[in-house]
């Protein structure tokens, strides 16, 4: 048991802008573009298995379905 907390935040009809990195931790960041559909193959694979990040894709993608 633990009293972690996490915020997800779903967003959405964004951009493309110019890199702009901010410090040495930043630097050696790689970004990478995954439909969401694919991410959740990756959730169901083994590809991702970090708990928050299986848990805010299966939220954004019942929320995405349900229109909301």
């Amino acid at each position: 048991m633990t009293n972690s907390v996490v915020s997800l935040f779903l967003a959405r009809d964004l951009s493309t802008v110019e890199l702009d990195r901010h410090g040495p931790e930043e630097q050696e960041m790689q970004i990478s573009l995954i439909a969401l559909d694919d991410a959740l193959q990756m959730v169901e694979d083994g590809s991702i298995t970090d708990a928050k990040s299986v848990m805010g894709l299966m939220l954004a993608h019942r929320r995405i379905t349900r229109g909301q």
